[in-house]
């Protein structure tokens, strides 16, 4: 009799374990997890109109398309080089070609977010574009002097722990004096 309820207790709680995680999660904002909704998202802030709705798809659509052509091609770059280093045949001529190439791609990617930044902003009214110059700011440029490693809002410059002493982060995380 214990027996065969501590085997019902035991199948009960791993249905119940894998029906929760198999629930689909909820994200965390209004926009979350729609996949693809970055540019709804924008639309939403910025309070588009139809007009500037219909032109600032057109204008994502366009830098889309170049932004493929772009990558495609630069991982086709990339994938050379890394054959070429794997193989261990390197030829000096090729590789500065490739990486001359490739510093172009990334050149003509970053002109191209840039430009896609001044047109959706050439079609904003003066609300709109307060609203885009603060918000969407980091577009221009790449995202360049935010994030982990340039004090950006999530770690600073002196990583997770915010500890002032360089490279001491993982003596630090686990509890070790220097």
């Amino acid at each position: 009799m214990k027996r065969s309820i501590i085997v019902s207790l035991l199948v009960t709680f791993f249905l119940g374990t894998a029906i929760m995680f198999a629930q689909p999660q909820k994200p965390f904002g209004p926009m979350m997890g729609q996949k693809g909704s970055g540019g709804f998202m924008m639309q939403k802030m910025l309070n588009l109109t139809d007009e500037q709705t219909a032109t600032f798809n057109d204008i994502r659509y366009k830098h889309q398309m170049e932004a493929i052509d772009l990558q495609a091609e630069l991982k086709k770059n990339q994938a050379k080089v890394r054959k070429m280093m794997t193989d261990q045949n390197i030829n000096s001529d090729e590789l500065l070609q490739l990486t001359k190439a490739n510093s172009e791609i990334m050149a003509k990617m970053r002109t191209s977010k840039t430009q896609m930044w001044l047109d959706v902003y050439n079609i904003l009214n003066n609300d709109q574009k307060e609203i885009w110059t603060t918000r969407f700011s980091q577009f221009g440029n790449n995202g360049q002097g935010k994030g982990y490693r340039a004090g950006g809002r999530h770690h600073g410059r002196h990583g997770c722990m915010g500890n002032n002493k360089q490279g001491s982060g993982y003596k630090n995380f686990r509890g070790y004096d220097q």
